[in-house]
């Protein structure tokens, strides 16, 4: 076996499991939906990042998630590091969904896995997964912590992200 296809079912090991679509979708929105209460209650807790969909306050929201994985911040705010990095997911989505047509919420099944289920946002000829969140501090030439926005950008422009 490739270590490509090795890789895709790894990956596809850590997706959520559901029987069919029908079962996923209403499933994976409530979690979208549960993890975004979560970041908006944190973001009252400790100041420094505006919850209100803006595209502007992506810039807000990656300087506040460095420095909640970088000390006690989302822990004391309520969110450990996995469910911080779903909910800066689910965020950015959010966003780029508001502000960016035709972008739209999907579900959809893994390839390489059958019954396990992702959800991301799509446009015509292009889909990004978001279910297992963003680790923005594996991301490479970040020194400015603004790779939120800069994928913001280029979804605004119809390149992807």
């Amino acid at each position: 076996m490739s270590k490509g296809l090795d890789a895709a079912r790894e990956f596809g090991e850590r997706l959520p499991r559901f029987s069919n679509l029908a079962e996923a979708e209403p499933a994976l929105f409530r979690e979208r939906d549960r993890v975004l209460d979560l970041l908006r209650a944190a973001s009252r807790v400790r100041p420094g990042f505006a919850f209100d969909l803006s595209p502007a306050s992506l810039k807000q929201l990656e300087p506040w998630y460095f420095s909640s994985v970088e000390g006690p911040g989302a822990e004391a705010a309520g969110l450990d590091r996995t469910t911080l990095e779903w909910a800066v997911a689910m965020y950015f989505g959010a966003v780029v969904v508001q502000h960016c047509p035709p972008f739209a919420w999907v579900v959809t099944e893994f390839p390489f896995l059958a019954g396990r289920y992702e959800i991301g946002i799509e446009r015509p000829l292009y889909r990004r997964s978001l279910t297992l969140g963003i680790d923005l501090t594996a991301r490479p030439n970040n020194r400015r912590q603004q790779s939120l926005w800069r994928d913001y950008r280029a979804c605004a422009r119809g390149d992807g992200g």
